[in-house]
């Protein structure tokens, strides 16, 4: 248990850094065990439905949406780095306006 813990630990840190490479702010500056919330950037396409449906059209589960702006994250000992960072490669497309789900945006 101790050490699932601690996989959890690690990589809700690591998936927090990844996503804020990629554009995501993190609403709380504090200590956290492994669920911690977001917020996007103003700008069309960038909200909170947006990316996690871009998201979910790659096959992934993202977090849960708190607001237009703010999603709730978490990360376990099963996620992989692999797949944190896929989803901040998702994420960081989206951001930049470049998603390639088109039908997800609309546009």
């Amino acid at each position: 248990m101790e050490e699932a813990a601690g996989q959890c630990l690690s990589k809700a840190h690591y998936l927090k850094e990844v996503l804020a490479q990629a554009g995501l702010e993190p609403k709380y500056k504090g200590e956290f065990f492994h669920e911690f919330v977001t917020v996007s950037p103003e700008g069309k396409c960038t909200d909170s439905g947006h990316i996690l449906r871009a998201l979910e059209k790659a096959g992934i589960l993202g977090g849960l949406p708190l607001s237009d702006r703010e999603i709730l994250w978490c990360a376990t000992e099963m996620n992989t780095r692999e797949e944190m960072d896929r989803t901040a490669s998702i994420v960081k497309e989206v951001l930049q306006g470049q998603c390639s789900h088109k039908e997800v945006c609309g546009l």
